[in-house]
């Protein structure tokens, strides 16, 4: 993504910790610059406590209902509208999710950030239904969202005409999560 877009801002979101070590020697291998948050993105700001799977992925933030025995860490929550406020962002040209079954009540619970994205690709978990995307694609003017191959992407009509971004800088100004 950045050899394409080179002038966006990158942003990255993960709370797990073994992630974030693997996270941060991607990007530097790569050579992408990236402000990295250590923490979990949530509706709220404060603490949240995450379901580590037996695999390397598929961590989620544990709901107060979740039993079982897997291992949980707690760690720092922060919202969007916190995070694009830390960044000095006042919009995000693509906000790109997978946070293992949370995605729903990230974009349906104080969502009221979503007036200053401009694109959204989300993986979407069993927890999310297409109707989730349908409902927040109408609240929000984005088109009616669309399924690439397991992956969903929401956009408005002319993000760089809604968002300010300068034509040199490509479609996508700012990237987070």
């Amino acid at each position: 993504f950045s050899r394409s877009f080179p002038s966006a801002e990158l942003a990255c979101v993960e709370p797990v910790p073994s992630n974030l070590e693997c996270l941060r020697t991607n990007l530097e291998r790569n050579g992408v610059h990236s402000q990295i948050f250590d923490a979990a993105a949530d509706v709220a700001d404060g603490q949240a406590w995450i379901e580590l799977a037996r695999e390397d992925y598929g961590h989620k933030i544990a709901s107060a209902f979740s039993g079982g025995n897997l291992e949980r860490i707690q760690v720092m929550a922060i919202s969007l509208p916190t995070l694009m406020r830390k960044l000095s962002w006042e919009r995000v040209g693509l906000l790109k999710m997978d946070i293992e079954g949370h995605e729903a009540k990230l974009l349906t619970e104080n969502n009221e950030w979503l007036h200053f994205v401009d694109a959204i690709c989300v993986e979407c978990h069993e927890e999310m239904s297409e109707s989730v995307l349908f409902h927040v694609a109408k609240q929000f003017d984005f088109l009616p969202p669309r399924n690439l191959r397991g992956i969903w992407f929401l956009t408005r009509v002319g993000p760089l005409a809604s968002s300010g971004v300068a034509e040199s800088q490509g479609p996508f100004g700012r990237v987070g999560l």
